[in-house]
């Protein structure tokens, strides 16, 4: 039984417990109040920020609002700070730490964060217009979540509160938005720039059948450098009325070609858009041309079953000339399948000049040309193949014994392969077995034999040993140029005493002492031989960093080290008849650095070239400009340096670039690309402290000025065939000159006078002077290049050919010239006294030769054939 005290006593214990229950809880909710009370003035800071920075800065951009909004919100959370740890040490340590976790759970970005409702509002950026039906998208890693904006431009994304994300926004009547790694605000608005349009049709239409199970499609190219190269491509299936469209480009110049299984297109180039801008386009369509082919021996192999080696030949048709952007020249590549009987067919070629290229199992790899006239031709042609020869021989080992079990390979000189590598493909006749092989081993009495090796040019026979033989360094022999279908024999290949390389792989240091070992270094020795190197031996780092190469052979040496994460590293040294220890090899460590592209709103800019160099461009300019005579003031040694260190590589899609295993240095970050260019006052210069802390740079460019630009179209026949001239060369036009078939198009030419200088093969050259005001277009029509002739002249002098200078002077009008300012091409030399000019004009000349220790030749010369040959005997001057 409890006594009454004791009931007291209870009674007075709990009446305490309850006043510091609701003490605390007085504290508690005081605290969240204030907490509160802070987050909501800092929204209301946030709001009146972005309001107050539209009104005084109405051009300002939507990354500069949100990125002095966010310091502004920053601002006052430290100021909320300040106050509560002025309101007392034992308060301002609890709100402290609340406070700290409240922002911990904000800005941490952790995947299982607390959800939240991430929303804005879009509008065009020219109009102020409200954007409706926009697809907003949020991704970091595997994480995704998109929305779309209504009839008010409003959106909202379900998230994690805090976490950052890269932000993409689409629509297909504006420029794609991509933002990397962007802070999430509150009530965020976005501008969207309006996209062009490129729409057109085909004509003619090509026939259903015509597609060959492909259906017809329009190729894209955004141009965006004067090679082609890697011009970026869009592709578009064309609808049963011959339409097709391109929506959603950014503004630009673009090329565009059709393309419909044997059908083949014409290149139309430099369609310029601009944004909001919708552009028509005819593209013109045609059916191809067809060339049935056939492959000839023209000596017999030697060797059995020579009919079932042209079907191991494989070739292909590729397009000939400079003329058009490298995307399009592989797109009409096509490639020919060759039957047991050396026939095949191509179809689809377009108009033009082409090459047909034909690879061999032995090597050789003969080549054609091949012009089209007209679409729509039908082209037959043999095809002389040159037969391969033979090659044996024998192994000794280094006493000069026959060696069994020599591996043996054949290498052509003119190839940068290794000594290793040899023909080793393979053929198979009906019955199984092998028409020929490479490599391959000596048998008992030392003897190796090759029954198809390449003709008409120098071999290397190599030697190698293996596990199973004698230890020997390698060795090889130089086989003078085999005739088509002879049977070499008696080559001999001895092998040399052994040497070994031996070393570690160590980390470079700063005082090049002694650094750590490094593990899996990949070392390779490469032996040089007439000016070529050949790979000889590798091996790999162990734990202690210890590394052997070998069997060698005597020579001149480079020893390279390559580790993933390091500077690659290489020495020379020359192996004698003794080994080599210790010979270390030091890596340094590499830099890597990364940043974005944005453009001066903070939005991403994609598909911008970024280069990293160690030279500031505004001193190589300054320099450049100082002496215009001399490329630059440095030694070429220091230009090799310099140019070795540039590196290269593009934004991705949210601007984002990197660039790994750099030397320690400082770079300088430009960009290159026809629609960008860098903000000068934008921080362009990477430091190696910066790359070492992590630091992300942040390079901004700004659209270039769309200057208006002129083009100009013209067909060049060649006056004396009628088709494409052959070499035909343009020069004059610095914009983009693409040449397709007969068709010349230069599209991004500057306003102003140009003269445009058109040569070809066999014809005169001829100029054109243009006057071109900005915007215009200038389609000339048809333009003939003139036959011109060939002039062969042979100097003798009293009993031999001799060394001379060969020209031919104008004439003026009045005797029947073309004028005594007129200059053809200058001859070139042929060898043996004789020298050769062409595409001269026809017509009155003046021939004059000079040689030395002779006296000087001029006479009047007729040019009234388009071959014509002469022979100028030189008198000798009087002592």
């Amino acid at each position: 039984m409890l006594r009454p005290q004791s009931l007291l006593l209870i009674a007075l214990g709990a009446l305490l417990a309850c006043v510091a229950y609701f003490a605390l809880a007085g504290d508690a909710s005081d605290a969240g109040d204030t907490r509160a009370g802070a987050g909501a003035r800092g929204a209301r800071s946030d709001t009146g920020a972005v309001l107050a920075l539209d009104s005084l800065n109405p051009e300002g951009t939507r990354a500069d609002v949100a990125k002095r909004s966010s310091e502004l919100t920053g601002a006052s959370r430290d100021s909320e700070l300040e106050r509560a740890r002025s309101a007392g040490q034992t308060q301002g340590a609890r709100f402290d730490s609340q406070a700290a976790g409240t922002r911990e759970a904000v800005y941490t970005p952790s995947p299982g964060g607390v959800p939240m409702a991430w929303g804005g509002s879009l509008r065009d950026g020219n109009f102020r217009a409200k954007i409706e039906g926009a697809k907003v998208i949020l991704s970091l890693g595997d994480r995704r979540a998109e929305g779309l904006s209504n009839e008010n431009g409003v959106f909202e994304v379900q998230w994690v509160e805090g976490l950052p994300a890269d932000v993409r926004v689409e629509h297909e009547s504006y420029l794609d938005l991509n933002l990397a790694a962007h802070e999430l605000e509150p009530d965020a608005e976005f501008e969207l720039l309006p996209s062009a349009t490129i729409r057109g049709r085909l004509s003619p239409l090509p026939p259903a059948d015509a597609n060959a199970g492909e259906p017809a499609r329009v190729d894209l190219w955004r141009e965006q450098s004067k090679s082609g190269k890697d011009w970026p491509r869009i592709s578009v299936l064309v609808d049963e009325y011959g339409e097709f469209s391109f929506p959603d480009l950014d503004p630009g110049n673009f090329s565009l070609c059709a393309f419909a299984g044997t059908w083949a297109g014409r290149l139309e180039s430099g369609v310029h858009v601009d944004g909001g801008e919708v552009r028509t386009v005819e593209l013109t369509c045609a059916k191809g041309a067809l060339l049935k082919g056939k492959l000839e021996w023209a000596q017999l192999p030697p060797m059995d079953n020579a009919e079932l080696l042209l079907a191991s030949v494989t070739g292909k048709l590729a397009p000939n000339g400079k003329g058009l952007p490298k995307v399009l020249r592989t797109e009409r590549e096509i490639d020919a399948t060759i039957d047991e009987e050396g026939a095949f067919i191509l179809e689809g070629i377009a108009p033009g000049s082409h090459r047909l290229l034909l690879e061999t199992p032995w090597g050789s790899r003969p080549s054609f040309g091949i012009d089209i006239d007209a679409s729509g031709d039908e082209v037959e042609r043999e095809f002389k193949v040159q037969a391969p020869g033979s090659l044996t021989g024998y192994v000794l080992d280094a006493k000069g014994s026959p060696l069994m079990g020599a591996v043996v390979s054949v290498v052509r000189r003119k190839d940068k392969r290794g000594l290793s590598s040899a023909l080793d493909a393979e053929a198979v006749a009906d019955d199984g077995s092998p028409l020929f092989a490479g490599p391959v081993m000596t048998d008992a009495d030392g003897v190796f034999s090759f029954g198809i090796v390449p003709v008409g040019e120098e071999l290397l026979a190599v030697a190698l040993v293996t596990e199973t033989s004698a230890v020997g360094a390698p060795t090889w022999e130089t086989v003078a140029p085999i005739a088509p279908g002879e049977a070499r024999t008696g080559v001999q290949l001895r092998l040399e005493e052994p040497r070994y390389i031996r070393g570690h792989v160590r980390v470079a240091g700063a005082l090049e002492i002694n650094g750590e070992h490094l593990v899996g270094a990949s070392i390779r020795a490469y032996i040089s031989n007439d000016g070529r190197e050949f790979a000889m031996g590798a091996d790999y780092s162990e734990e202690d960093g210890s590394y052997q190469l070998g069997p060698l052979a005597e020579g001149a040496v480079r020893l390279t080290a390559q580790l993933e994460g390091y500077i690659d590293e290489s020495m020379r040294i020359v192996v004698a008849s003794a080994d080599f220890s210790d010979v270390d090899l030091y890596l340094e460590r590499a830099m890597s650095f990364s940043g974005v592209v944005v453009d001066e709103s903070g939005a991403a800019v994609s598909g911008v070239r970024v280069r990293a160099s160690v030279d500031d461009p505004e001193l190589v300019l300054a320099e450049k400009t100082k002496d215009k005579k001399s490329k630059s003031s440095r030694s070429k040694q220091e230009q090799k340096e310099s140019t070795s260190k540039a590196r290269l590589t593009t934004a991705d899609e949210f601007g984002r670039f990197r660039f790994d295993d750099l030397s320690s240095d400082n770079y300088y970050l430009t960009v290159s690309s026809p629609d960008w260019e860098l903000v000068r006052t934008a921080p362009r210069v990477m430091s190696e402290l910066a790359a070492q802390a992590g630091q992300n740079i942040e390079v901004i460019v700004r659209r270039r000025k769309s200057a208006e630009r002129c083009s100009v179209s013209f067909s060049v026949l060649a006056g004396l065939t009628g088709l494409a001239p052959e070499e035909l060369e343009i020069r004059g036009l610095n914009g983009q000159v693409t040449v397709d078939g007969i068709d010349v198009h230069a599209t991004g030419l500057a306003p102003g006078h140009v003269r445009i200088w058109l040569s070809a093969k066999s014809c005169v050259s001829k100029a054109i002077d243009l006057d071109l005001v900005p915007g215009e277009e200038y389609p000339l029509g048809l333009v003939q290049l003139s036959p011109g002739a060939q002039l062969t002249v042979t100097v003798k002098g009293e009993s031999e050919v001799l060394s001379a200078k060969v020209r031919l002077l104008g004439v003026s009008l009045d005797d029947g010239g073309l004028g005594e300012g007129v200059r053809p091409p200058k001859f070139s030399s042929i060898g043996e006294g004789r020298y050769r000019v062409k595409g001269v004009p026809l017509g009155n000349w003046r021939l004059r030769v000079d040689s030395k220790g002779y006296k000087r030749y001029t006479n009047p010369f007729v040019i009234d054939e388009l071959k014509e040959n002469t022979t100028t005997s030189l008198e000798k001057k009087r002592p």
